[in-house]
């Protein structure tokens, strides 16, 4: 099977995919991003992984192409989210299999963070141009906000089945950042927060409680497991 990571980065997702897959590809749109993964491929003569930069307009990728599908924290930026489904949908083989994942709210969807706003909606204020400036001020760089509920809506508006929806990354606390830093230096209690997330997240009212959302998504047709 073969694998595409849409917004890679530098490509950790993909080189921890890669002894699972026939191919892992990934796609961005920073040029020095897709140069670091290049090299690090080359320097570790990982040969079943490519990486291309894009424009961020239509994916240079046939119809019906890949088996798996990676979008991680990328739907928050992008000009035309609509849009921007339809052509991963597009690449998807009929039965394949996709997870998206979103900052729940900008990433203030933690029970944390909703007791100090009192449990009202958060204001949003859309990045307005993409000048470095503007970015340094606004602070996030995101065109839109999602919750659990309009992240779905959204996904199975452009025609995917959702086959899971949920939260993730339900630990968080004043100072939470710098404290986990710290402490997950330590491989068992990186373990232990790692297991505490999993239980948290089989929880049902939790579900919309992360700091994440994270849906897997199929597309119609076809049968993969």
């Amino acid at each position: 099977e073969n694998l595409l990571d849409v917004g890679c980065a530098s490509g950790r997702q993909v080189f921890m995919a890669a002894p699972f897959c026939g191919e892992a590809v990934g796609v961005d749109v920073g040029g020095p991003f897709i140069e670091m993964a290049q090299k690090y491929a080359a320097d570790n003569k990982i040969v079943n992984v490519r990486f291309i930069r894009t424009d961020g307009g239509t994916l240079p990728f046939a119809d019906n192409f890949f088996d798996r599908l990676i979008c991680s924290e990328v739907i928050e930026h992008v000009p035309d989210e609509h849009f921007f489904l339809l052509d991963l949908y597009r690449i998807i083989r009929p039965g394949g299999i996709a997870v998206f994942t979103v900052p729940n709210w900008n990433s203030r969807g933690t029970l944390w963070k909703r007791l100090l706003n009192g449990f009202r909606p958060f204001k949003f204020e859309p990045l307005s141009n993409f000048s470095n400036e503007e970015i340094k001020n606004h602070g996030d760089a995101h065109l839109r906000q999602f919750s659990l509920s309009e992240f779905v809506a959204l996904a199975e508006g452009r025609g995917f089945e959702v086959l899971y929806a949920g939260g993730a990354s339900f630990i968080d606390g004043p100072k939470i950042g710098p404290i986990m830093e710290r402490t997950n230096r330590f491989k068992f209690i990186q373990k232990l927060t790692f297991d505490l997330e999993k239980f948290l997240a089989k929880i049902p009212f939790l579900r919309r409680l992360g700091r994440q959302i994270v849906l897997q998504v199929r597309k119609a047709g076809g049968s993969m497991d």
